[in-house]
């Protein structure tokens, strides 16, 4: 990928961490980014699969990258809920 597609995908990845999809809509992502973005659609669109609905789009890795960090925070809440208790009770 160029630097210009790498900067796109970047930001979409970005946009997806932050909504959970990204709208497959060339043109809403042209009024955002830029009419460049035009030129560098077709080989970025074919870093991410059709969403949940017809209207959206995911990247997979970043699905499980996600996942990752979502039950990496549970544990670690767990954790420091078990220290806490666990603390509380040698008072």
């Amino acid at each position: 990928m160029t630097n210009a597609e790498v900067g796109l995908f970047i930001r979409l990845l970005c946009l997806q961490a932050e909504h959970g999809s990204v709208p497959d809509d060339v043109d809403r992502i042209c009024r955002v980014y830029g009419e460049e973005v035009r030129g560098l659609w077709p080989v970025v669109r074919s870093k991410f699969n059709h969403g949940s609905t017809g209207s959206t789009m995911v990247n997979e890795r970043m699905v499980k990258v996600l996942a990752a960090r979502d039950a990496f925070r549970e544990r670690q809440v767990a954790a420091g809920k078990a220290s806490a208790q666990k603390r509380s009770l040698q008072v």
